[in-house]
């Protein structure tokens, strides 16, 4: 057998064995109940891991305090496009490394509780305009990059996928 034929088979395997881990993770997943709960009050000061987002990254805020909960106004500069944006309902809570893409591309398995602190991770999470975070919606770094700040999204995706142990496709 020649040395190419050796490699394309050797390549075959390589491919079945990924694909084979790939549908253990997603079984494992799906039975261990690793789901989206939502933001939460993650760092116990009486406001939502979203919320908490919104004034770390406002440029000028003010909190209210009403009977539904609380409200933010202010000012944001979008770290994907550089344009600011006064309209709280133009503004999303972006996971830099999306949810889906972590939950498929973890080394190692989620626990319910991991996968939660994942979620509300404010180290992978950002204040950006609505329809940039639509746009993005769960591509990986290598399917999508913001029209502005290429590399400091590229270095923010990479820390994140260090921390949490999860594949880097770039």
């Amino acid at each position: 057998m020649s040395i190419h034929k050796t490699k394309i088979i050797f390549q075959r395997m390589i491919d079945v064995f990924i694909v084979s881990v790939k549908a253990t993770r997603k079984f494992i997943t799906k039975i261990t109940g690793i789901r989206r709960k939502g933001f939460i009050d993650y760092n116990n000061i009486g406001m939502s891991t979203r919320d908490s987002i919104l004034f770390r990254d406002a440029e000028t805020c003010v909190l209210k305090k009403t009977k539904g909960g609380l409200t933010i106004t202010g000012s944001w500069k979008c770290r994907y496009s550089g344009k600011i944006i006064t309209n709280p309902k133009d503004i999303e809570i972006d996971h830099i490394v999306p949810i889906n893409y972590a939950k498929n591309h973890k080394i190692g398995l989620w626990t319910p509780a991991s996968f939660q602190e994942f979620e509300n991770d404010t180290d992978n999470l950002i204040a950006v305009s609505k329809s940039l975070n639509r746009a993005k919606k769960d591509k990986s770094l290598v399917r999508w990059k913001p029209p502005k700040n290429h590399s400091w999204y590229k270095k923010k995706w990479t820390q994140i996928c260090k921390k949490w142990t999860l594949e880097n496709p770039s």
